[in-house]
């Protein structure tokens, strides 16, 4: 820049400015020596002052260290001395901190020569403070990918139309059957075997078909491993599109998850097989226990009514009284344990019929509230506010309900109140519920006297006899006619258990007939 075309007349002893001086993106300058072996500016454009915050004419004369900080103008005076002494231009990127701001500048500086006052630098300025900002933020977003991919377990692979590998990352925990630079290039039908290629041929058609990704499990087995479990490789793709032409397959090493479901089902086919052999065991074992039993009933039935004449001591006949009594109690709990393992093995046959909810209700209550009554409870019966029918089976029914009015009799101390109600809930469901005013039950064993032979108290010495069945009994026969059984119950106030029977159980009048 020394020739006249690119210069006015030199005006004061300092270069005229060049031609382009009012660039409008550059901001341009002149520098001449100050002196003192530094820099002032002699003149600048409209440009340059917009990026430094002040008027030009608030400029002209100034040092930089009047316009930026010590370190920022003294690595700047390097600059310029570099490009006066040498006589060659110079370029460099500096950030400067000036009354406008921060900035990334680029800087282009030239000699100018020829003055009377002394070697002239002449420069020119473009912010690139945005470009910088951009750049970063771009950066920062690339590590953050990066980041994210090297955290992802998953192994991706890049695929065309045709299924051609065209990239690959390894993720956190390779999935890769084969070496990277080995898959590249080639279609991944032909590096699987014949089972999974046509698993991904459809998956590859199918997503750039639909749009929508597409998720398969396929296996591969180690030729090298000594058995085939060990050499068993479980693998989950997953292929979703990336534009028109090109997808992405997420590969996933499953064969822990898949180890562990092959085994959770073989225990559970195990559990089954172990709970249906214990089923058809209690069967047989209460069928073997039935037969003698009932002959110990019969004998001790006649003896305590001197059937076939006096025993001579009525103390025998009381005994015999105990044993039948006894009998029947160790019947009755044969019989649940029985009809439990039944319903258990699938093998409970019901026998539905159309009964009178009221009708069933009071032929349960009717011999047993002399004995409830007897024990100082007080018997309290609330029927529905209409005649109920329903289809279901009477004989599972009044055990149940015999079950029910069995505990609530048990956990409840004379003075005591057991209510039985029966009623149409707004559902269209029928209910059946036993309440009592007894010991209730714990929120935490609410959950353990459902399950079969499941006691709060489980000592030798607890203070209620049972075997746990009653309650599990009742939640089976309930849900095998569609039911559910809602048991409610606090601490010292008592328990309510309903039977709740589905409305299409319910036969309406005009369906009787």
């Amino acid at each position: 820049m020394t020739g006249d075309a690119s210069r006015q007349q030199p005006r004061d002893g300092v270069p005229s400015r060049p031609v382009v001086f009012d660039h409008p993106l550059l901001g341009m300058f002149l520098l001449a020596d100050d002196g003192a072996g530094g820099f002032r500016l002699a003149e600048v454009n409209t440009r340059f002052a917009a990026l430094a915050g002040l008027p030009p004419e608030a400029m002209a004369g100034r040092s930089l260290y009047d316009l930026m900080s010590v370190q920022e103008a003294a690595s700047l005076q390097a600059r310029f001395r570099q490009c006066r002494d040498k006589g060659l231009p110079v370029q460099c990127e500096e950030v400067v901190t000036l009354p406008a701001g921060k900035m990334w500048w680029r800087l282009d500086l030239h000699p100018v020569g020829g003055s009377p006052a002394g070697a002239v630098v002449f420069g020119s300025v473009l912010d690139l403070s945005e470009q910088k900002r951009l750049l970063q933020v771009v950066r920062q977003s690339e590590r953050r990918i990066q980041t994210l991919v090297e955290a992802v377990p998953d192994t991706m692979l890049r695929i065309d139309r045709t299924g051609r590998v065209l990239d690959i990352e390894e993720g956190k925990d390779s999935a890769l059957w084969m070496a990277p630079a080995t898959l590249i290039g080639r279609p991944l039908e032909a590096v699987l075997p014949p089972e999974a290629a046509p698993l991904v041929r459809a998956a590859i058609d199918a997503v750039f078909a639909t749009g929508t990704t597409q998720l398969f499990e396929f296996w591969l087995q180690d030729s090298a491993a000594g058995d085939a479990a060990s050499g068993r490789r479980d693998l989950e793709a997953r292929i979703v599109v990336l534009d028109a032409g090109e997808a992405m397959a997420f590969v996933r090493d499953i064969t822990g998850r898949k180890r562990f479901e092959r085994e959770m089902l073989l225990a559970k086919e195990q559990a089954e097989a172990a709970n249906r052999a214990k089923s058809e065991f209690l069967a047989n074992m209460s069928h073997e226990l039935r037969t003698p039993l009932n002959a110990i009933l019969g004998f001790s039935e006649i003896i305590r009514d001197q059937g076939l004449g006096p025993v001579g001591q009525a103390k025998y006949a009381e005994y015999a009284a105990d044993i039948h009594h006894s009998g029947s109690q160790l019947l009755d709990k044969i019989n649940d344990i029985l009809d439990l393992a039944r319903i258990e093995s699938g093998r409970f046959e019901f026998a539905e019929g159309l009964l009178d909810v009221g009708g069933l209700i009071d032929a349960v209550l009717r011999p047993l509230q002399p004995r409830l009554e007897g024990a100082g409870l007080t018997v309290i019966r609330q029927p529905a506010a209409e005649t109920l029918h329903i289809r279901a089976d009477a004989r599972a029914l009044k055990r149940s309900l015999l079950n029910l009015l069995s505990n609530a009799a048990k956990f409840t101390r004379p003075g005591g109140t057991v209510t039985l109600s029966s009623g149409l809930l707004p559902t269209g469901e029928v209910e059946i519920a036993v309440a009592d005013t007894g010991i209730g039950i714990e929120p935490a064993a609410m959950e353990l006297i459902l399950q079969p032979f499941g006691q709060v108290d489980g000592s030798l010495t607890r203070s209620f006899e049972g075997a746990g069945l009653g309650l599990p009994l009742v939640k089976s026969m309930t849900e095998m006619q569609g039911g559910r059984l809602v048991l409610t119950s606090t601490p010292d106030v008592g328990t309510r258990v309903a039977i709740v029977l589905p409305a299409s159980r319910r036969v309406a009048p005009e369906q009787q007939g």
